[in-house]
C-alpha cells in the first residue's frame, strides 16, 4: 500500500511531493551522517535509506530535482536530530552547517608543537609542511569541522593572532621601550615562558621592561632552552652553566635587549600584560619554590630569595 503511494505522490503535483517533504522523517535517534567529497546524490540517497533517515530514495531524489537543490548540496559530517523531514534535510545538506569538533591550543606552545598537534588530529585533512612563525598563532579553543584542511585551521590562527596584536599595540602604554608590535610579542612570549600564574604577569613585564630601560640584559632561562631547541621538544635537563655561555639569537645572558623573535605562540593576557606593566621599581625576580616568584629591587635583596629558593630545593 505504502509503495503505492508514493508511485502516486511522484506522479502527483509538485504541491503534493512538497506536503510529503515536511512531514516527519523516519528517524528514530540522532545519528552523525557524513557526505563524503564528490559522492554521488544516487550513493547519498541509498545511504539515508540504509540508515532510516528517509522512507524513499525516489522520493529523495525527485524532491531534490523539483528544489533545484543538485549543486547545493554540500559534504561534510552533520548531526541528523530525530524524525528529521525531507525538507530540513535538504536545507541541513545545503547550509554547510556541519558538526563542529573544539580543538584547544594551550599559551606557551611554539609553533612546531602546534603543527605536530593538529598533523596528528584525525578530523582534519592536509598536511602543514612548513613552520608557521613562532608567535604568529594565537592560543585558543577552535572549532573545526570534520575534514577540514590544516592549512586553514594554521590561517585562522594567524588572523586571530594578527588581531589580537594590534588591537593591544595601539592601546598600549606610551612610555615602553619598545619599537614594534613584533617587540611587544616577543616580550609576552618570555611572559608566557616565566610564568602560568595570572597574577604575576604583569609584575614580570615591568622587571623585564625595568630591566631593558636600564641597559641591563634580560638574562632569563627561557630564551636560552629556545635557542637550544628551537621549541622543537623539551631540552630534558636542567640548564647548565655553558648553556648561559653558548652564543645565538636568544640567550639573554650575552645579548643585550630582546633576543631575535618570540620563543613561543603568547596568549592574549600575555600580550596585554605586556603593553601594561606594573609600575615598580623590581630587577630580580627567582623561583619561590611554591609555583610562583620572588621579586627584589637590588642584588642584595635577590641573593637572599635566591637562597631561600636553594634551600626549599633541599
Amino acid at each position: 500500500m505504502l509503495s503505492v503511494l508514493i508511485i502516486g505522490i511522484i506522479y502527483c503535483s509538485p504541491i503534493a511531493l512538497k506536503y510529503y517533504a515536511n512531514l516527519e522523517g523516519p528517524l528514530l535517534e540522532e545519528i552523525n551522517f557524513e557526505i563524503d567529497k564528490n559522492q554521488s546524490l544516487t550513493s547519498i540517497s541509498g545511504k539515508l535509506k540504509k540508515y532510516g533517515v528517509i522512507r524513499s530514495k525516489i522520493l529523495f531524489l525527485s524532491y531534490i530535482k523539483l528544489k533545484g537543490y543538485e549543486k547545493r548540496i554540500r559534504f561534510g559530517e552533520y548531526l541528523l536530530p530525530r524524525r528529521i523531514s525531507l525538507e530540513n534535510l535538504l536545507d541541513l545538506f545545503s547550509s554547510g552547517k556541519q558538526i563542529n569538533y573544539s580543538i584547544t591550543i594551550p599559551e606557551g606552545w611554539s609553533s612546531w608543537k602546534i603543527v605536530k598537534f593538529l598533523n596528528s588530529n584525525k578530523y582534519l585533512s592536509g598536511e602543514v609542511e612548513s613552520l608557521p612563525v613562532e608567535g604568529s598563532l594565537s592560543p585558543d579553543t577552535y572549532f573545526v569541522a570534520k575534514g577540514e584542511n590544516r592549512n586553514k585551521v594554521l590561517g585562522r590562527m594567524q588572523l586571530r593572532q594578527e588581531e589580537v596584536l594590534r588591537k593591544i599595540w595601539n592601546d598600549r602604554d606610551s612610555d615602553l621601550p619598545l619599537n614594534s608590535p613584533r617587540d611587544l610579542l616577543i616580550l609576552a612570549s618570555i611572559i608566557e615562558k616565566e610564568t602560568g600564574i595570572s597574577a604575576e604577569r604583569r609584575i614580570i613585564a615591568s622587571v623585564l621592561i625595568n630591566r631593558i630601560t636600564k641597559g641591563m640584559r634580560l638574562q632569563v632561562d627561557p630564551t636560552v632552552i629556545y635557542g637550544l631547541t628551537k621549541g622543537k621538544g623539551k631540552l630534558g635537563r636542567p640548564l647548565i652553566s655553558t648553556d648561559l655561555k653558548t652564543s645565538s639569537d636568544y640567550n639573554t645572558y650575552l645579548l643585550s635587549g630582546l633576543p631575535k623573535g618570540p620563543i613561543c605562540n603568547p596568549g592574549k593576557d600575555s600580550i596585554l600584560a605586556a603593553s601594561k606593566p606594573e609600575k615598580t621599581n623590581f630587577l630580580y625576580f627567582v623561583a619561590d619554590g611554591e609555583g610562583g616568584h620572588l621579586f627584589s629591587e637590588n642584588l642584595s635583596e635577590h641573593n637572599k630569595n635566591v637562597k631561600r629558593w636553594k634551600e626549599k630545593l633541599n
